[in-house]
C-alpha cells in the first residue's frame, strides 16, 4: 500500500518518516508549495507531486495533513476532480475535526491524532515512542493496518472529538498558560523570568512526576488541601484584579478535588466566590 501526503507541515513529515521506519512505502507529498513538497520528498526519498490529482491517482491510501480550516477545501477539490476515490483510504490527523467529512470522497475513512505537541518536524525514530494516539472512524481494515504499526492508540467516536480536543488543549496548552501566569507573578516582584524558570523547574516537574506515580489527587498539595484559609487570602489580597479572577476560578476547580470538612471548604469557597 503506497501512501501520499497532502500537506507537508510539521505533523505530516515527521508522522511520514515514522512510516517510512516502517517500512511502509510513501508514494509521495503534494503541497500548494512545491519547494514544500520537494524538501518533504528528498529527505524521505519519495516524489513531490506537482498537481493534486497525480498524488491521489497514484497513493492507495492518501493523509490529509493541512491545517483544520483547509481539511474541507481540500476535500472538496479532490471531489472535483471526478477520479474514481472509493476504493482508497483517506485519513487526516486533525485532533479536533471527526472524520466525517472525508466520507465525500470515501467509506473508508478515519483519524489518528498523536497526544503529543509538534513545535517543529522530529526526525528521531523514537518521534511517537511512548505517545498514544486517538483513533476515530476506522473500519476493521484500516484498524489492521494501524495495529501493524505496533503504536499505542485508542478508540473514540465521532461525537466524542470536540471533547477530546479539549482535554488536550487543557493538559497543554493551559498547563503553558498556567506556568507563564506563575512566572508573571515572579515578574511583578522584579526578579527575571529566566531566572524565574530555573528556579520553579524543578518544582514544575516534581508535581509531574508526582501525577504520573500518584495520580492527580494525591499529588495536590498546598494551602487548599490543608484547608488554609488565610493563606489564600493573603494570596487575594496581593493578586491585581485580573490574576484574581483566573486565581479564584483555578481554586474553586482545586477545591472540588479535595475532602474538605464542612466548614473549611466554606471558609475556601467563600474566597474563591
Amino acid at each position: 500500500m503506497k501512501v501520499g501526503f497532502i500537506g507537508s507541515g510539521k505533523v505530516g513529515i515527521t508522522f511520514g518518516r515514522f512510516l517510512n521506519d516502517q517500512k511502509v512505502t510513501l508514494s509521495g507529498y503534494y503541497s500548494k508549495r512545491l519547494e514544500s513538497s520537494q524538501q518533504a520528498a528528498l529527505s524521505l526519498n519519495c516524489r513531490a507531486f506537482e498537481t493534486l490529482a497525480e498524488i491521489v491517482s497514484q497513493s492507495d491510501m492518501i493523509g490529509i495533513t493541512v491545517n483544520d480550516d483547509q481539511i474541507d477545501v481540500v476535500v472538496d477539490a479532490i471531489a472535483a476532480l471526478k477520479i474514481d476515490t472509493s476504493k482508497k483510504v483517506f485519513f487526516h490527523m486533525s485532533g479536533a475535526r471527526d472524520c466525517l467529512t472525508l466520507k465525500k470522497l470515501s467509506d473508508d475513512c478515519f483519524s489518528l491524532h498523536p497526544l503529543k505537541a509538534f513545535p517543529h518536524v522530529v526526525d528521531t525514530p523514537d518521534a511517537f515512542e511512548g505517545v498514544f494516539f486517538s483513533l476515530e472512524g476506522a473500519t476493521q481494515g484500516t484498524r489492521k493496518w494501524v495495529d501493524s504499526l505496533e503504536i499505542n492508540y485508542f478508540e473514540i467516536q465521532s461525537s466524542q472529538k470536540a471533547l477530546y480536543h479539549a482535554a488536550a488543549v487543557i493538559v497543554s496548552n493551559y498547563l503553558v498558560a498556567v506556568i507563564d501566569f506563575g512566572l508573571k507573578q515572579f515578574d511583578e516582584m522584579g526578579i527575571d523570568k529566566s531566572l524565574a524558570m530555573k528556579a520553579l523547574w524543578p518544582l514544575i516537574t516534581g508535581t509531574l512526576s508526582n501525577i504520573g506515580s500518584l495520580g492527580t489527587k494525591k499529588a495536590l498539595t498546598g494551602p487548599i488541601v490543608r484547608g488554609d484559609s488565610e493563606t489564600i487570602g493573603k494570596h487575594l489580597t496581593v493578586l491585581n484584579a485580573n490574576s484574581k479572577e483566573l486565581y479564584k476560578a483555578l481554586g474553586q476547580y482545586t477545591l472540588s478535588m479535595t475532602q474538605q470538612d464542612d466548614e473549611a471548604h466554606q471558609r475556601l469557597s467563600k474566597l474563591f466566590d
